[in-house]
């Protein structure tokens, strides 16, 4: 009988979606498959559950944010032996990641998806040997999604990062950065650097939707020119909100499979939406068609 391992964080999200769970257990248990149940209980949790015993299941399904499918990548990338599908029932704030695949978090519906077997490779990114999802970023606004508070989010959902947002604009400055990539060098200031595998990043479509973003083997990078004019100071970040928006002079975009990204100071980069290391050198690339996603 196929086996199934079925990861909830039951801190994610919403306070009602945990209620909903039993839909999810019922059609894998209907589906013929001997369903695990783990619940994680500290951060850490799903990456070694997925490392540990990964290959020993058929299927491992995450329900959780994308800080949770984060966990889950990484724990799989590092498993020995054969790596399972990975399915992913969002139950986060944003769930950004989910919506390359058309993944809602319905999860009955999801469930049934993950159930039918439709399967699509899904490029994965490393920083500094951390892997990654859909996006690493440093600068204006990044930190925002691990710095609103939990409570905050699980009550008023995506207006909590608004909020934070806001408070955030006192706090904007410029970081000196030299970006190498695989055709183009960029040296300068800049407010904001975004380095994204898919299209959404913060509930917002940065990158125009194609049907092979998630595994054409490079990423989109978005760059924010600094600039001293008050007005320009605080547009420019919004600005990267606008795909389309290609002949603003302050935001520059570029494609590339390798980065290295240089900062004259210690800066915290954050991945997929949670707090990463500080470091004045990241090195950054695609692993193309590392994973296979249920959807």
């Amino acid at each position: 009988m196929n086996k199934l391992l079925f990861i909830i964080n039951p801190n994610s999200g919403k306070k009602d979606s945990k209620t909903k769970l039993l839909d999810a257990f019922v059609e894998f248990s209907n589906a013929g498959y001997t369903v695990e149940v783990f619940c994680t209980l500290k951060a850490g949790d799903c990456l070694n559950k997925c490392r540990d015993h990964g290959s020993e299941y058929d299927i491992v399904v995450v329900s959780g944010g994308d800080g949770t499918v984060n966990e889950a990548t990484n724990g799989l990338m590092a498993c020995v032996g054969k790596k399972p599908l990975l399915g992913y029932i969002p139950a986060g704030t944003m769930n950004d990641f989910s919506c390359n695949f058309g993944l809602t978090n319905s999860f009955k519906e999801t469930s049934k998806k993950i159930m039918d077997g439709r399967t699509a490779d899904f490029d994965v990114g490393s920083i500094n040997g951390r892997y990654f999802n859909y996006v690493v970023g440093i600068g204006a606004f990044t930190n925002v999604s691990y710095d609103t508070d939990r409570e905050l989010k699980s009550n008023i959902g995506d207006a909590a990062y608004i909020l934070t947002a806001l408070g955030e604009v006192v706090n904007l400055r410029p970081i000196q950065t030299k970006v190498t990539m695989d055709n183009d060098v960029f040296e300068g200031k800049i407010s904001m650097l975004l380095i994204v595998n898919g299209y959404r990043v913060s509930g917002i479509d940065m990158v125009e939707k194609k049907e092979d973003l998630m595994n054409d083997g490079v990423f989109d990078i978005i760059l924010v020119e600094w600039k001293e004019n008050p007005i320009e100071f605080i547009a420019s970040p919004i600005l990267v909100m606008h795909p389309e928006w290609t002949n603003v002079s302050t935001v520059k975009r570029y494609k590339s499979s390798t980065i290295k990204v240089e900062t004259e100071e210690f800066t915290e980069w954050t991945i997929d939406g949670e707090k990463g290391d500080k470091t004045k050198v990241a090195e950054i690339k695609n692993i193309p068609s590392a994973l296979k996603i249920l959807y």
